[in-house]
C-alpha cells in the first residue's frame, strides 16, 4: 500500500481549515469579572419565588439539566481550539432534551460567557462558530463528579477503555418498559428489550466513536447513542451529516437543494473517495442475522428470494420494498396495516398522476384524494395493486424467508455492524472509511471484497458478542 496516498484524519482536518475561515481562541487569564458575570446570570436562571411571601427556592433539576448539556458540549469539542458547530439535534437526543430546549441552554450559555459565538460558519444561514472559555468551565466545573468529564480527561488516550457513566450525561436514562394498550381496536404490543445490555453495548462503543470522531470535521462525524421513544422502543440509527448529500446515481422525486455527494468529498478533501460496497438488502439481512447467526453471502438477495416465493403473485423489487418496511415497523392488526400500506399507496398513484395533495385547502385535499382513490380501484380490478388475501401471503412469504421481525431495534444492529466495519478497516490499514448508512466510500486501495470480508466478520463478531445475549423485543 502507497503511504503517500492515505488520507489521515489529520489531512482532512487541515484541508477543512483551509476551506474555511478561523478565529484562534485567545489564551486568557481568568478574572474575577468573568466569574462574577457567569455566577449573576447561571444563578438568576434557576431561582423563582413562589407563594404570597415570595420564598427563594432554586431549581436544582433544571440546573442539573443545563449543567449535562455544557458538560456533553465542552467533552464532545475539548480539544476544538479553532472553533466549532454545535448540532442542536445532536445534542438534543444525548441529553434527551429538544432542539428548542438546547437552544435556550446555548442562549444562556452565550450570556454567562461560558460559550462564545465567533463567527458565522455559512453565509445566510444561522450555522455559528463557537469557541469555549475552557478557563472559566474548569475553575467551575472541574471539580464537580461528572463521569464523562473524567473519563474524557483520564482516559482519551485510551480508547480501549469503557465509559461508566451513571449520571445521564451521556446515554439516555433508561426506559420503563411499557406496553401498548389497545386503542380503535389495534392489537396491543409489548416491547421488552434487555436495556441494561444496550446501554453497557452503547458504553462499549462509545470510545470507539470517540477516537473515529476525533478530529474529524463536524460533517464527517458519527452521531451515536441509544434513544428509545415513548413505548420504550428503539428509534433511531447512527449516521453522520454525509447522509444528507444527494447520490446522483439515483432518482429523486424532491429536494434538489441537497448538497451532490460527490461534491461533498471533495470539499472535505476525499475527492478520490468513491462508494466501493453497498451492503445488499441490509435490513431484512441482518434479520436474518439476527434469527440465525448467520451472515448471508453477498450474493444472496432476499427481495429476490421473496419474489420467487411468491409465485404465481407478481410483485415488483420497489413495491415489496414498501410492503417489507410496512410488515417489520408498523403496528396493528393484519386488517389495519393493510388499510395503511392501502392508503400509502393510494397518495402515490396520486402523485404519480399529477394530482395536488396541498392541504392548504381541506376540500381540494378531499377531492384529489378520491380521485387517485378511484384510479387505485380501477388498477385493483385489473389486477395491478394487491388485494388484501394476495397482501397476506406476501406477508407469509416475507417472514418465512428473514425469520421474525426485530422492529426499529434491527437499526441498532446494523449500526455497530456499520461503526464495527469503520473501526476494523481503521487498524488493518491505517486508513479512514466513511459509510452513507450500508453505502461505503473509500479510496482505491479499499477493495470491495477486502469491504465483504470485513464486514462479514464484523456481523459475526457482533452477533456472538451482543445479539445472541438478546432475544427479539417482540
Amino acid at each position: 500500500m502507497d503511504d503517500n496516498n492515505t488520507i489521515t484524519d489529520d489531512n482532512i482536518f487541515s484541508q477543512f481549515i483551509k476551506l474555511y475561515p478561523k478565529t484562534k481562541t485567545k489564551k486568557t487569564v481568568l478574572t474575577q469579572k468573568e466569574i462574577k458575570k457567569f455566577y449573576k446570570v447561571w444563578e438568576s436562571e434557576f431561582i423563582s419565588y413562589r407563594g404570597k411571601t415570595r420564598i427563594k427556592k432554586t431549581d436544582t433539576k433544571k440546573e442539573n439539566e443545563y449543567k449535562n448539556c455544557l458538560f456533553v458540549i465542552y467533552s464532545r469539542h475539548w480539544e476544538e481550539v479553532d472553533g466549532f458547530q454545535i448540532s442542536m439535534e445532536r445534542t438534543g437526543k444525548l441529553i434527551g432534551k429538544s432542539v428548542s430546549t438546547v437552544s435556550r441552554m446555548i442562549t444562556v450559555f452565550l450570556k454567562t460567557g461560558i460559550l462564545i459565538r465567533c463567527h458565522n460558519y455559512c453565509p445566510g444561514k444561522q450555522s455559528y462558530f463557537y469557541h469555549k472559555n475552557s478557563e472559566l468551565f474548569n475553575y467551575l466545573f472541574k471539580s464537580i463528579s461528572n463521569d464523562y468529564y473524567e473519563w474524557l480527561f483520564n482516559n482519551k488516550n485510551n480508547v480501549t477503555n469503557n465509559i461508566i457513566n451513571t449520571s445521564n450525561v451521556f446515554t439516555n436514562k433508561k426506559p420503563m418498559t411499557t406496553t401498548v394498550t389497545n386503542k380503535r381496536g389495534r392489537k396491543p404490543r409489548t416491547y421488552v428489550p434487555n436495556f441494561d445490555l444496550l446501554l453497557k453495548i452503547e458504553k462499549e462503543f462509545l470510545p470507539i466513536v470517540y477516537r473515529l470522531n476525533k478530529g474529524q470535521h463536524i460533517n464527517l462525524q458519527i452521531e451515536f447513542g441509544l434513544s428509545f421513544n415513548d413505548r420504550g422502543n428503539y428509534t433511531g440509527r447512527s449516521h453522520s451529516l454525509f447522509c444528507l448529500t444527494l447520490n446522483e446515481n439515483k432518482k429523486y422525486s424532491s429536494d434538489n437543494s441537497m448538497t451532490p455527494r460527490s461534491l461533498f468529498l471533495t470539499k472535505m478533501g476525499l475527492s478520490n473517495y468513491r462508494q466501493v460496497y453497498d451492503i445488499k438488502s441490509e435490513v431484512p439481512r441482518t434479520t436474518v442475522l439476527c434469527n440465525t447467526g448467520i451472515w448471508k453471502p453477498d450474493s444472496w438477495d432476499f427481495y429476490r428470494e421473496v419474489i420467487k416465493n411468491s409465485q404465481p403473485i407478481e410483485v415488483s423489487r420497489d413495491r415489496l420494498k414498501e410492503l417489507y418496511m410496512r410488515f417489520n415497523f408498523d403496528i396493528g392488526t393484519d386488517k389495519e396495516l393493510f388499510n395503511h400500506f392501502r392508503r400509502s399507496r393510494i397518495l402515490t398513484i396520486g402523485k404519480e398522476y399529477g394530482l395536488d395533495f396541498s392541504k392548504s385547502s381541506n376540500s381540494k385535499y378531499k377531492i384529489n384524494y378520491n380521485k387517485s382513490k378511484n384510479i387505485y380501484e380501477k388498477k385493483l380490478e385489473n389486477n395491478e395493486e394487491f388485494n388484501f388475501n394476495e397482501w397476506l401471503v406476501l406477508k407469509e412469504v416475507i417472514n418465512n424467508t428473514q425469520g421474525k421481525s426485530w422492529g426499529n431495534l434491527i437499526f441498532w444492529w446494523t449500526s455497530l455492524i456499520q461503526i464495527k466495519t469503520i473501526y476494523t478497516v481503521l487498524k488493518e490499514t491505517g486508513i479512514r472509511i466513511y459509510n452513507v448508512y450500508d453505502g461505503f466510500y473509500c479510496p482505491k486501495e479499499i477493495t470491495k471484497v477486502y469491504l465483504v470480508d470485513v464486514v462479514k466478520r464484523s456481523s459475526e463478531y457482533i452477533y456472538k458478542k451482543y445479539i445472541k445475549k438478546m432475544n427479539s423485543p417482540y
